[in-house]
Parts: C-alpha cells; sequence; structure tokens
C-alpha cells in the first residue's frame, strides 16, 4: 500500500505505455502490418505469415494475452524503476537508461516465455513465440524496448524539473496570474553554518542532496508540490483542502522519521544526523510566471513571507516546529501542541499567534490522522473520497 500511495503516478503510467508498447510491437511484427511479414494464401491472397503458420490460434485471444502480458511487465518495471532510482542515486541519463532497458529487455522475454504458453496453451504458445523470434530480430527488440525506457526516463527528468501543476498553470489561459489559497512550509537545516564549515563545500552539497532526497519521499507521502530550493531550506506548498492542512503537519514529521531511519548512514558519511526546523501558514496568494530571459512560476503575497519569518522563530522559540493560529484553526489535534503565544514577526504590523507542535513520546504520525474528521468541512464534493483516501494511507 506505501509503495502504491508514494508512487501510483508513475505506476499508471509504466503499466499503460509498456501495455501500449506491447501491443503495437506485436501488432507490427506479428500481425502483418509489416510487409515484409505478408505471404501468399492457398487463394492468391496476401496474408499475415503468423495468422497462416498459426491456424489453431485465435489471434484475437492473442491480442488479449499480449495485452495482458503488458500490463504484468508494466507493474513489474514500475517497481524495478523506483528501486533502480534508489540503487543508483547520482548516475548519468544515459547510464539510467542502459541499465533499466537491459532489465526490461531481459525481465520481458522471460515474461513472455512464461505467460504466453501458459494463457495460450503450451502447445500454441510456444509455437507463437518461436516464430516471433524466428521473425523479430533480437535487436530490434532491443532497440524498441531501450526506446521505449528512454521516453518515460525521459518525461520522469522532465517531472522532476517542471511540476505537473506548472506545467497546466502555463498552457492555462489565465497564465498571467492567478489568486489561489495555498499553504507554505518553510523547512530549514538547523546548524548549517557549522555543519558548511565543517564538511567543506563538497561533502556539505552532498549532505544537502541527501537531505533534499530524504524530503521528496516525504512529499510522496503527502502530496506535496516543491515549490523552491534555496540553499539548505526548502518551501512545499499544497492547495488549501482539509486533508491537505493535515499533510502539511504529518510531511515535518514524514521526514524527520526519514532522517532517524537513515541516521547511521549520515553518521557514516558526514559524522552528523541532520535536524531541520519548519514553519507553516497559508492565506492567499498569487500564481504567476516571473522573468523575461528565464522565466519560472512565483507565488505572490503576504502567506508566503509568513511562513518564511514563522520558520525564523523556530530557534528563539525552542520548537522544530511552529505553525501560526489560522492553520491550527483548520485541523482539531488530539494532542501534541503548545500555544507559544503572539510575536511580532519581522516586517508585519501586527501579532501573530504561534503553535509548536510535536509528537506525543512514542507515537508516530498516525496520531496526526485522528484529526481529519474534525478539519473544517470543505466546499469541494470530493472532500469525503479525501478523507477516505487519507484514512488508508
Amino acid at each position: 500500500m506505501r509503495f502504491w500511495n508514494e508512487n501510483r503516478k508513475w505506476i499508471v503510467i509504466h503499466t499503460v505505455t509498456w501495455c501500449f508498447a506491447k501491443v503495437l510491437f506485436v501488432a507490427i511484427k506479428l500481425w502483418g502490418l509489416g510487409t515484409a511479414l505478408y505471404t501468399t494464401a492457398a487463394d492468391g491472397t496476401a496474408a499475415p505469415l503468423l495468422r497462416l503458420l498459426t491456424p489453431e490460434v485465435d489471434h484475437g485471444n492473442l491480442f488479449l494475452v499480449v495485452a495482458f502480458s503488458g500490463v504484468i511487465d508494466g507493474l513489474i518495471f514500475s517497481w524495478l524503476d523506483v528501486r533502480f532510482d534508489a540503487w543508483l542515486r547520482r548516475p548519468g541519463f544515459v547510464r539510467r537508461v542502459l541499465v533499466k532497458g537491459l532489465a526490461n529487455l531481459c525481465l520481458g522475454l522471460a515474461l513472455t516465455s512464461v505467460l504466453v504458453p501458459l494463457l495460450l496453451g503450451k502447445t500454441s504458445g510456444v509455437k507463437i513465440l518461436s516464430l516471433s523470434l524466428m521473425h523479430t530480430n533480437l535487436l530490434v527488440m532491443a532497440v524498441y524496448i531501450l526506446l521505449i525506457t528512454f521516453l518515460l526516463q525521459l518525461s520522469k527528468l522532465a517531472a522532476a524539473w517542471i511540476q505537473t501543476s506548472d506545467l497546466l498553470h502555463i498552457l492555462s489561459p489565465q497564465a498571467k496570474g492567478v489568486e489561489e489559497e495555498r499553504i507554505f512550509m518553510f523547512l530549514d537545516m538547523k546548524g548549517s553554518t557549522t555543519h558548511a564549515e565543517t564538511l567543506g563545500p563538497a561533502k556539505y552539497s552532498a549532505l544537502i542532496q541527501d537531505c533534499f532526497a530524504d524530503m521528496t519521499k516525504a512529499a510522496k507521502q503527502t502530496a506535496a508540490e516543491i515549490y523552491q530550493y534555496i540553499g539548505d531550506e526548502a518551501v512545499f506548498t499544497w492547495k488549501t483542502s482539509p486533508v491537505n492542512f493535515l499533510y502539511a503537519l504529518q510531511h515535518f514529521f514524514y521526514f524527520r522519521d526519514h532522517l532517524l531511519q537513515r541516521a547511521g548512514y549520515y553518521r557514516k558519511h558526514y559524522g552528523l544526523v541532520p535536524q531541520f526546523k519548519a514553519g507553516i501558514h497559508y492565506g492567499k496568494v498569487v500564481r504567476t510566471p516571473v522573468g523575461i530571459t528565464h522565466k519560472t512560476l512565483a507565488f505572490h503575497g503576504d502567506a508566503i513571507n509568513t511562513a518564511s519569518r514563522i520558520q525564523g522563530k523556530c530557534n528563539v522559540l525552542g520548537r522544530d516546529l511552529l505553525v501560526s493560529a489560522e492553520v491550527l484553526e483548520q485541523v482539531t489535534l488530539p494532542c501534541g501542541y503548545v500555544d507559544m503565544g503572539e510575536h511580532l514577526l519581522r516586517g508585519k504590523d501586527r501579532k501573530v499567534r504561534l503553535y509548536g507542535v510535536s509528537k506525543p513520546p512514542g507515537a508516530d504520525v498516525k496520531f496526526l490522522r485522528k484529526s481529519v474528521q474534525k478539519v473544517t468541512p470543505s466546499k469541494t464534493k470530493v472532500a469525503p473520497f479525501l478523507f477516505w483516501l487519507n484514512g488508508i494511507l
């Protein structure tokens, strides 16, 4: 369930892509869409070679079998893709495509060798396989699989640089600027100046990249949009909804849990376990493209500035996670929060009431899930579905 929740988008994309690719490959190479695979039947008409050599096979069933095996391939390939990303965290793009393409080729041949005879019957299945390999150059198959792998990895790389929501905003007719109500979290490393001096620039940069990788894991669990990386600081955002207020709080604890789970790794490579502090606030902002020669999407408004100032109070108040009273009003926590009083934030004219949020001793992130039913009802029709979805995460 956790694997599905964190990677469902790519599981669906991989499954649909490989299913379509496999069906298309069979249609072109085996169903006679390629002219080289046509031959002359007894009545003098041209017919696909495969249909003449295997008259006992229902080729409609073959099409369904190939589609089904494509779905199985896609599910397994998507699992492998995620595992390879964990094993090959920083290899070049070409190496990543070659390694994954070779794995997909070997596994695809193995799965086809098992599934086709199993679903079509041993005799017909083996005959189909032998004919397909006889009339299909293995090099062509390898190039085809590498091409599909390349396109999938290219789309994944593009998605890492351009978020889907940003792309949709750029393509929308209202791309000049849209007012939205959003939640913002500023997440910053504690003691970063000391770490930078101790580790040196190269090792400190590697530490930041490892931390950002763990942040990404937490972002997948909480449907967070990564707005910006600023030095050792990251900014996350969510559209306001009942479940997203909960996700914003959960995000910090999921991330901290990931750091603690990898404490041995961090001590071994950097001699420390990084710690972070965060501030959360929400409000209305304008989302708009900025820049001339280098364009990017930016949020403008008091909400994002306030979230940054709240995070800046963490050291002063001795808390790892601070949220504004406005945020806490949207989620009724069963426990784990402390009223820190009203504070005048830099650049603001009025004081803001802050709350420190922490996990109760011995609790895990699930303690926050109890609050979802008490969240202020949303006007959206999908709120009941979000409540249900959050319950199974």
